[in-house]
Formats: structure tokens, sequence, C-alpha cells
């Protein structure tokens, strides 16, 4: 099926080819195919467009199928479920199930009336069919009301009592003789009775419509009888409440030591500590983990923030040394010993004085200033850095003419960007504050209101 589902989008898209190739005219968007080659790389164009393509197709040939399927079913369906029978007879729904909202519409001699709601509710029962219904549905509860009971003569665990039965069209309300052994929910409370049972009448009243019936059901309430681990338990209760009433005047509670010769040892439950320990160290292994490559990229970050800070100070700094006549090599080994000496003073640590030093080490152990200077741009991987620099290698190409007024313009070019960061920096902090204000706003709100709120209740 599917594969000739293939051939004929096949067929569909070389027609279209043909037809767009005749009249001269390009058959697919160029953006389209620019992207399908950028997805798979490597691949004919041309063959993944005419993919593309051949999939829309398909996709189109089944949707409308599909679709026609559908329409045909909902016909068909429309066709055989029609509710009205004899052109004036609609059919009512069974007894106990729901009736249904039809929309008709009325014609006349003269035409349309227009789309008119009817509501056609279930068959009710008569009053002999109700009788016969509700005296069929009380011969059945004894039985399915019991739950886990034996029988209603031996009631000794919670009834199950409905508030409606599958298949009848009543609702059931029940009523005790006794709501202190058992209520109408059909709980049961049986601590204390006497062995011998005791009597109790169940009353259940069926409603339906305008008609109501009451049966009574009889029944016996015994005390429950333990067994197994349940006895055993309430064996173990019951000894250790009247041994320590006696010895109540005691600092400590005695556990019993044997139940009717079967020795009991006793200890204590506590929480599972191994596993939460396993868990908690595999989380903060994995928490570790992710946190340090993190930490990592958020302190790669804050050091390229800080070296785009550090650069108009950096460039003002070189261009005062080559003004008063040093050389470029000469000018960064000055901002090396002045970095080393505010270090030692307990200054705190600048990315782009290390990558400088690093810089003039590489100069001390023999490369070329412009192949040090291309180093430490690329090092510092920043674009001012790298622009200075390219600066500073012309130069060393060229000479030193223009390289004071070069560096006059960076300068002020360094400063006017460090102004308009200074002042991106100042608004990115203030749209940050305007979280915590709205919560301190909040707080102020509260502290102002309760009390106002509470003086016009004494009030």
């Amino acid at each position: 099926m599917m594969e000739m589902i293939g051939r004929l989008s096949d067929k569909i898209l070389e027609k279209y080819l043909l037809i767009t190739g005749r009249r001269g005219r390009k058959p697919f968007p160029g953006d389209y195919e620019k992207k399908l080659s950028l997805l798979s790389p490597g691949k004919e164009s041309k063959k993944l467009i005419k993919d593309y393509y051949s999939k829309k197709v398909v996709n189109i040939i089944l949707s409308t199928a599909a679709s026609l399927v559908l329409l045909v079913l909902m016909i068909i369906s429309s066709v055989t479920d029609d509710k009205i029978r004899d052109g004036y007879i609609l059919k009512r729904t069974e007894v106990g199930t729901e009736g249904y909202n039809i929309s008709l519409n009325a014609v006349t001699d003269e035409g349309d009336i227009g789309p008119i709601d009817i509501r056609v509710e279930e068959r009710r029962l008569s009053d002999k069919e109700c009788e016969e219904a509700m005296n069929g549905l009380y011969e059945k509860l004894p039985a399915m009301i019991l739950a886990d009971n034996v029988s209603l003569s031996c009631i000794d665990s919670n009834l199950s009592l409905p508030a409606a039965v599958e298949g009848y069209p009543f609702s059931l309300r029940w009523e005790s003789s006794d709501y202190s052994l058992i209520d109408s929910a059909g709980n049961v409370h049986n601590e204390g009775i006497d062995d011998e049972g005791v009597p109790i009448d169940l009353k259940v009243v069926m409603t339906y419509k305008d008609k109501e019936e009451s049966f009574d059901i009889k029944a016996v309430v015994y005390p429950r009888m333990l067994e197994g681990k349940e006895l055993f338990i309430k064996q173990i209760y019951d000894k250790a409440k009247a041994e320590n009433e006696e010895n109540s005047f005691r600092d400590y509670y005695r556990l019993p030591s044997d139940i009717n010769g079967k020795r009991i040892s006793w200890k204590e439950i506590k929480e599972p500590v191994v596993p939460v320990v396993i868990v908690i160290g595999f989380s903060l292994v994995f928490g570790l983990w992710l946190g340090t490559d993190k930490d990592l990229n958020r302190k790669y970050e804050d050091r390229n923030r800080q070296m785009i800070i550090d650069y108009a100070e950096f460039v003002s700094k070189l261009q005062i040394l080559l003004s008063s006549g040093a050389t470029i090599r000469t000018a960064f080994e000055h901002m090396v010993i002045d970095y080393k000496k505010s270090r030692l003073k307990g200054g705190g640590r600048r990315y782009v004085y290390e990558e400088l030093e690093l810089c003039v080490r590489k100069l001390g152990d023999g490369m070329s200033e412009g192949a040090c200077y291309e180093y430490f741009g690329k090092r510092c991987n920043i674009l001012c850095y790298r622009k200075l620099m390219s600066i500073l290698i012309q130069n060393l190409r060229k000479g030193t003419d223009g390289l004071i007024e070069a560096m006059d313009n960076e300068v002020h070019t360094a400063f006017e960007e460090r102004k308009a960061m200074a002042k991106r920096m100042g608004e990115e902090a203030q749209t940050k504050l305007i979280f915590p204000m709205m919560l301190q706003l909040g707080v102020v709100m509260i502290i102002i209101m309760i009390p106002a709120y509470l003086s016009f209740g004494v009030m």
C-alpha cells in the first residue's frame, strides 16, 4: 500500500516538475534547498529536495484518503443511526440510562420552521414494573451488602451499603436502628460488645421519581473474631496495658517478654540509613560534576568581563609609557613589574596583566615581538585586545610614526566604551533588583494590611 502511494507521489512530483519546467519557473524555493543541504551535509541537494517534497505529497495523499474514509463512515452512521422512526417517533433510551438531546428541523408546506431542540428522557417504569423491580432488588441486597462477612446473622466487619445499583434506576438511602453499631455508610463499630451478639435493624429506602418504598433487613452484630497475627498483636497490647497500668508510677515502660509461652524479643524499627547515604552521595558527586563545569563557565565569563572592564586602564597606561619615549616591549615590562608590586601589596588578580606577564616571558625566551603580540591577542580572545595588538604589529612593520596618535584615538574610544558598558551594567543591575523590590513591597503591604484588617475585625 505504502509502495503504491510512494509511486503515485513520484508521478505527481514528476508532473509538477515537467509543468514548471515548461513555464520556465524554478520548481522549489532556493531557501528550502539551502536548509536541507545544511541539515544533511555531503548529500546531493537535488535528491534531498525531491525526497522532501515526495514526503509532503505522501502526507497529503494519506491525509486526504483518511478524510474521505472518515466522511464515508460519518455518512453511513448518520443514515443507520437515525433516531426518528416513521417520521414522528423518537426512540427512548432504556430504563436506568441517560436521556439525550436531539436537534430537529420541522418542515411544513410553507417551508422549514428551523432547528428545534428536543430533550428525550429515558423510558419510565410503570407502577407495576417499579414494584417488581424494587422487590427484585430487595431480594438481592442481603447478599450484595455482606462484603467480607459470612452472613447477616454474623456481622463482625464493615458492610457495603451502595447508594445505587447498576441496572436499577433507584437511589438507595440506608438507615440503622443503632448508629453506634452500624452507621449509614456501613461502618461496623463492634468494640466491647457481648459475645452473644447484638441484633440490629437496617432499613433501605428506594426512591424512583416520586415513588419511595422502604424495606427492612435484619442483622446481628458480633465482636470481631481475631485470628493469627491480628490476635497475637491484640494479646501483646492487652498484656502490655495490664502490666503497665499497675506499674505506671515507674520511670520505665515494660514490654511483655512472652505471650502464651511464646518468647518475644524486641528491636527498634529505624529509618534505613545506607540507601539514603548512597542516594545523597551519588547526588553530591553528580552535582559536583555538573557544578564544576558550571563554575568553570562562570569563571570564564567573569574573566572576559574583567578584561573588558580593564581595557581602558590598560591602554591608557600603555599610551602614557609610549608617550614618555619607552618602546612597546619596555612599556609591557614596566606594566608587568607594577602589577607584581600591586599583588605583593595585596592587590586583586587581573587576568590581562597575567596574560601580559606571559607575553613578556615569551619575549625573554626569544619569540619575535610581532609573533608575541599576536599570541597575546589570541590568548585574550577579545576584540578590543586583538585590535590593539594589530595596531602595535602594524607599527612594528611601518615604524613608530603615527603610533602615539593611534594610541590617543584608542584611549578615547576605550573610555567611551567603558562609559557605555558602565551604563549598561547599571541598567542590568536595576532590572535584577525589580523582583527583590517587589518582594519587599509585598512584605510591607502585608505588615500594614494585617493590623488594619485585625482592627476592623475587632470593631
